[in-house]
């Protein structure tokens, strides 16, 4: 487990949180366009159909190997401004093997003067530190009462009910060679849409 990481075991919370992940994977993961359309909302009162933020996460390969690094970039093609007026906080997070929770707050002020248009760099982790297996990336805003205060562990704290969960991609980290990742290039070999998963 890496030091410099905040790397948290979170016991019934975290529960509720990759059940309700696992009940999205059409909607948060086929899509991959960073929204989540539904009707009815029973955790928090929904602002509006159309969510007001879109944000998509991109790490820079979706199988990694002994010593690759796992660089995460994210943008907001829409709702980039809401980070920095206090309305949310988005935080990446990463779900992985053996009830690993991790997340860090994005800081709004690189987005402060964005168009939306572009990805930025915002975090950087040596693979190594994490045993392998299956991982997922999202984003997850919380509202922002104030800046940090928003645990997305707690689906209470998201923004917008379940719209909260901006979006999700998959990641594996592997010890050695696999299947689905034939010439060991980093990508899935039957993975069209990109979203680190095997397609059907």
């Amino acid at each position: 487990m890496c030091k410099a990481k905040k790397i948290l075991i979170v016991m019934h919370r975290l529960g509720v949180v990759l059940f309700t992940i696992s009940l999205l994977p059409n909607l948060a993961v086929a899509q991959g366009n960073g929204n989540i359309h539904l009707d009815s909302n029973p955790v928090s009162t929904i602002t509006s159909k159309k969510s007001p933020i879109k944000g998509l996460i991109k790490p820079n390969q979706h199988v990694y190997y002994q010593g690759d690094t796992l660089e995460i970039d994210i943008k907001f093609p829409r709702g980039g401004g809401l980070l920095s007026d206090d309305t949310l906080d988005v935080h990446v997070v990463i779900i992985g093997p053996d009830e690993m929770f991790y997340w860090a707050l994005v800081d709004p002020v690189d987005f402060e003067n964005t168009s939306g248009r572009k990805f930025f760099f915002v975090e950087s982790i040596n693979t190594d530190d994490l045993p392998a297996g299956q991982y997922q990336l999202g984003l997850i805003a919380t509202k922002g009462l104030d800046v940090g205060v928003g645990d997305p562990a707690d689906i209470q704290n998201w923004f917008n009910g379940l719209r909260g969960l901006l979006t999700v991609v998959g990641v594996r980290i592997s010890d050695g060679p696999i299947p689905e990742d034939a010439d060991m290039d980093g990508e899935l070999d039957n993975d069209d849409d990109n979203d680190g998963f095997v397609d059907d």
